[in-house]
């Protein structure tokens, strides 16, 4: 009997002083934060390994018992552990002093470089959004800090948050996704600490693509050179820091970072290949050359049907170095967790909306029931703090007023109660006017969300005139975007615009500084407007306007000479943007663009037996607008268009050419030509190409100067073949004008609220062929510009 006693102590006392299983997490000695993707071997056995997951946590379990372990990561020096009586450890590693560049010999003896031309000819089979279809749940988490360099300022921050975050967001959305490229996010919860009711949510890919695998990685605007694209060899340097055996296959970690005197926008970081179809597994990338937003991207991939790569977390680090101050920095801690994913889902093109993200009702009114059952992790103490203390300044001082005055502002609104003012009618700048000064009132959703009122008034400071007007909008479906609407104005219009392409006159508009010659209307418009065919907008109004040139002029009828006229007109126009991104945020429809051309198409038909109308005519405008990103070349516009009206119509009616030249206002503005002065050309029928190509800092970058290469063509004809006017001087465009123009952008920069930096830069356009002058000088026109970036 006592040796089953003594046994069964020897059985149990092996297992219960043996290690055989660990957990743990791996910091950053200095700043606490955890080190994602370290290496982690055990009892010195490259056989025995593991890699911390996105938060640098990590569980091992072994047949044989663990009795130390070296862990490591790049930049830090390695550690040993002996592993004694423990079943939980904290590792922390300290950041190397002086890090010296790794040594990269050349690319044919690389062992690294056969690893990334493995994983880019694999590219293709792992990139997630090549599958049929999928869908997810994710659950996102974004962390405000300001950290202060001043201990005093540090410890004030604290009193007054009681030890929370400046701010905290979660959302928990679902996303699902069909080939090629449809997509629709819906937020079935938000929750912003600080606010009651929060229009908005945080998303995974907010800050960075869903997966790594796309040929440029944009963030922020900028398109960056993946390292895993093709021809990436050519402009990166790697270095395999070595190679872990996992079960049956191999994780190689891999750093990378540009090569010296590479003009390319490049990243640096880690990534690590699972020789399981050389697929990424993690990868933390950041820019390699920083700016006044500094970012750190990080992502997981997990293994599905042992075949499948999918991202199961996305990790960001943003910061701001020197906002507010440089004293306090602004950090942004984001995190997303994809859960439920499901593969090959049965999705049709129908169950995709117009929006690629919406926002669910009642998704801001979810209970705590809702947030513990759908959180991926448990509120820590101090995150419970932030909701708790921030909750409470929130509702004393009505956070959600400044969201909805922030709101507004973003449309150029400012409201007061029931009313907005329009901040667009304040000030308006133009040639024949001077200053017009004024404002615009409009109703908003207090008063009531479907039906709108308003109107505007404005004084000429040149022209000694008052200009005003109201209109009444209906919406009737908000979901289709359908709505009619009533509008009357006494008001200016520059000749040569036509129904929608005509803007309304603007403060913050450069072309509109050029106008002088403009017709004073009165009208009487009846409008339409829907959403059709998921893409495609359209807008239908019948105006009654008498116009009254404020020009020398006079039309030639077939009965009589007109000065003033009357136009009745029925207009439609459309606009088509296949596959645009349409984001619903603040309760409204918001665009962010679309990779493929837009296409608009104007008609409008003239009644000279209706309201007494003067004129008969049908005129037709039609444009295609592009935009695209080449790798390793740049962005790429174009814009065509043209024109067509059948019989004579006034002057204020025809097509009056595109011109952007006056040596008052050097100012660049797209899709206009530079060295044409305003109203030169007339014509009945035009066509115009546009094509500028931005070079980026491919070309040409020393340091931190790296101006952007922008070379413009354009090329332009028209014709005149119904000519009633007379007294207005005129030329027509019956040959091919042709101008050529090269930019430079960011020439000098000026730090910008400490965010990023004003560009201002300098461009020369030179006018040649039929339509050229006879001085060198008076073909050239130099343009000046405005830009802003991140570094």
């Amino acid at each position: 009997m006592y040796r089953i006693v003594i046994w069964c102590f020897l059985l149990v006392g092996s297992s219960i002083f043996s290690q055989k299983s660990l957990k743990g997490k791996v910091l950053d000695f200095n700043t606490k934060e955890p080190l994602a993707f370290s290496t982690i071997v055990f009892n010195n056995n490259k056989t025995l390994g593991t890699i911390t997951d996105i938060d640098g946590n990590f569980v091992f379990s072994s047949d044989t018992d663990i009795n130390s372990l070296v862990c490591s990561y790049l930049g830090y020096n390695k550690k040993t552990i002996d592993v004694i009586d423990t079943t939980y450890i904290v590792i922390e590693l300290i950041p190397k002093e002086n890090q010296l560049d790794q040594v990269v010999i050349s690319s044919t003896e690389n062992p690294a470089n056969r690893i990334i031309r493995n994983a880019i000819k694999n590219r293709e089979i792992n990139d997630p959004e090549k599958l049929q279809s999928f869908a997810y749940n994710s659950y996102n988490k974004i962390i405000f800090d300001v950290r202060s360099k001043k201990n005093k300022d540090s410890v004030s921050l604290v009193k007054r948050l009681k030890g929370g975050h400046m701010m905290i967001m979660e959302s928990i959305t679902r996303r699902k996704f069909l080939e090629p490229d449809l997509s629709n996010e819906v937020v079935v919860g938000t929750k912003v600490s600080g606010f009651r009711n929060p229009q908005f949510a945080s998303l995974a890919t907010d800050i960075q693509p869903f997966s790594f695998y796309t040929d440029m990685i944009n963030l922020f605007e900028v398109n960056y050179l993946n390292p895993i694209s093709k021809g990436s060899l050519k402009k990166y340097k790697f270095f395999l820091e070595e190679s872990i055996p996992v079960k049956k296959d191999t994780i190689h970690v891999i750093s990378f970072q540009p090569k010296a005197n590479k003009n390319f926008e490049g990243l640096k970081g880690i990534i690590h290949i699972n020789t399981n179809k050389f697929a990424i597994q993690n990868v933390t990338a950041s820019p390699y050359q920083k700016g006044k937003i500094d970012l750190k991207i990080q992502q997981k991939y997990t293994l599905l049907r042992d075949s499948i790569w999918f991202p199961e977390q996305l990790n960001y680090k943003l910061s701001m170095p020197e906002y507010p101050s440089k004293e306090n920095n602004l950090v942004m801690n984001g995190k997303s967790y994809i859960t439920n994913i499901s593969l090959d889902t049965l999705l049709q093109k129908r169950d995709f909306p117009i929006e690629v993200v919406s926002i669910a009702e009642g998704a801001t009114k979810k209970d705590s029931v809702f947030w513990n059952l759908n959180r991926n992790t448990v509120l820590n103490p101090k995150e419970k703090i932030t909701y708790r203390v921030l909750d409470s300044i929130g509702e004393k001082v009505d956070l959600d007023k400044f969201l909805t005055l922030s709101e507004s502002l973003f449309r150029g609104k400012i409201p007061v109660g029931m009313v907005d003012i329009d901040i667009n009618k304040t000030i308006i700048m133009n040639q024949f006017e001077g200053f017009r000064l004024g404002t615009g009132l409009y109703t908003n959703d207090k008063f009531d969300d479907r039906l709108s009122l308003g109107g505007f008034v404005g004084y000429g400071f040149d022209d000694k005139d008052w200009k005003y007007g109201g209109e009444v909008n209906y919406s009737v479906s908000k979901k289709n975007e359908v709505s009619i609407g009533y509008q009357y104005q006494v008001n200016l219009r520059e000749v040569g615009n036509y129904n929608r392409q005509q803007q309304d006159l603007e403060f913050l508009n450069f072309r509109s500084y050029l106008g002088f010659n403009f017709d004073k209307i009165r009208e009487h418009s009846v409008n339409v407007h829907f959403r059709s065919l998921k893409y495609l907008t359209a807008d239908l109004s019948f105006n009654h306007t008498s116009v009254n040139p404020k020009y020398e002029y006079e039309f030639i009828s077939e009965t009589t000479n007109l000065r003033e006229y009357t136009n009745s007109s029925l207009s439609l126009n459309l606009r088509y943007a296949y596959k645009e991104k349409m984001i619903n945020s603040f309760n409204q429809r918001f665009t962010s663009g679309t990779d493929y051309p837009v296409i608009g198409f104007s008609f409008s038909k003239g009644f000279d037996d209706i309201l007494d109308g003067d004129i008969d005519y049908n005129k037709i405008e039609v444009s295609l607008d592009h935009s695209f990103y080449t790798k390793s070349f740049g962005k790429t516009s174009y814009r065509m268009e043209g024109g067509y009206i059948d019989s004579a119509v006034p002057y204020g009616l025809s097509f009056t050419g595109k011109g952007n030249y006056d040596t008052d206002y050097p100012f660049f503005s797209k899709n206009l030509f530079q060295t044409m002065t305003p109203y030169e050309f007339v014509s009945d029928r035009y066509a115009n190409l546009f094509i500028a190509h931005n070079f980026e800092g491919l070309l040409f970058k020393i340091g931190k100067f790296q101006p952007d290469i922008v070379v413009h063509q354009n090329i332009g004809w028209g014709n005149l073949i119904n000519n009633n006017n007379a007294l207005v001087p005129f030329n027509t465009m019956d040959e091919v004008f042709l101008e050529s123009g090269l930019e430079l952008k960011s020439l000098f920069k000026v730090n910008y609220l400490n965010l990023g930096y004003l560009g201002f830069g300098l461009g020369g356009f030179y006018r040649y062929g039929f339509y050229s002058n006879e001085d060198f000088e008076d073909n050239l026109a130099i343009k000046f510009n405005i830009s802003f970036k991140i570094k």
